[in-house]
């Protein structure tokens, strides 16, 4: 099951989980917990397992490594005031928060139809560098589907894997089976926000000059620049579209067996 953080009433067992479904066990986990927080790694381990609690002040600094959008933020604060809470009243009062937060967010999952849908500050973190769409669909290749076949296949620190397959498992974008991990039921779409296709293309066209660097026989690269009629520019375009459209068809039926990557650009120069 893909639990949210809307699914728990005490923060520390939503930290624990966090912690368990991250890869190697959480692994280095309580330790990424203390610097953010600015504590040591023996006090997370006395506020995880004992009685002592994480300041507002603390909880607000880790929502950024716990990638939570603003809803997801406000729904941790308010777990650790219920939890820090002295009085019956106060607890009644931050527990009736929570309550009335779960209920919007359960409104807006109903609303999407089962599936979840990204936040733009998602779509703006997953797009901001190539590596979350490479790792994404590293998983759906078996072979690639640990950490550390990833690490191997893309050339990046597992560090910064780990750091991705977090985020990409938070937002229910994979899942993780043990110490596998496989596509999960949120969807992925870019849209039309100008400035995250630009980001995309970007992302991959620098990727397409590192390649440059070490070309192999099994990768295609071609530049041409050319004086060409109006009436040709739509019909070499139109061709292009089209050309498109079949690798999109033979992609879809194609075995997962390695990543490539497709960039096309045709553009004027008269500016």
């Amino acid at each position: 099951m893909n639990k949210s953080i809307f699914d728990f009433k005490d923060y520390k067992k939503y930290l624990e989980f966090v912690e368990v479904g991250r890869p190697h066990r959480g692994r280095g986990f309580r330790a990424e917990l203390a610097r953010v927080a600015g504590c040591q790694t023996a006090y997370v381990s006395q506020v995880l397992n004992g009685r002592a609690h994480f300041s507002l002040e603390q909880a607000h600094s880790l929502n950024k490594i716990l990638f939570h959008n603003k809803e997801e933020a406000q729904f941790f604060l308010t777990l650790v005031e219920f939890a820090r809470a002295g009085s019956i009243d106060l607890k009644k009062y931050f527990n009736e928060l929570l309550e009335e937060q779960q209920q919007r967010y359960l409104n807006l999952k109903k609303r999407f139809n089962i599936k979840e849908t990204l936040s733009s500050e998602d779509h703006s973190l997953y797009f901001s560098e190539w590596t979350y769409a490479a790792v994404h669909m590293a998983i759906t290749i078996p072979q690639l589907q640990n950490l550390k076949a990833i690490s191997n296949f893309l050339q990046i620190s597992e560090g910064k894997v780990s750091k991705v397959l977090q985020f990409l498992s938070s937002r229910g974008l994979i899942e993780q089976e043990k110490e596998h991990f496989k596509l999960g039921t949120t969807r992925m779409h870019i849209g039309s926000e100008e400035a995250m296709i630009q980001k995309h293309h970007t992302n991959w066209r620098l990727q397409a000059l590192k390649s440059l660097e070490s070309v192999s026989e099994k990768e295609l690269h071609y530049s041409s620049v050319v004086s060409v009629s109006l009436e040709d520019v739509l019909k070499i375009k139109s061709n292009l579209v089209k050309q498109i459209e079949e690798y999109n068809s033979i992609v879809k039926d194609s075995k997962e067996e390695t990543l490539y990557c497709l960039t096309i650009d045709f553009f004027t120069l008269k500016k």
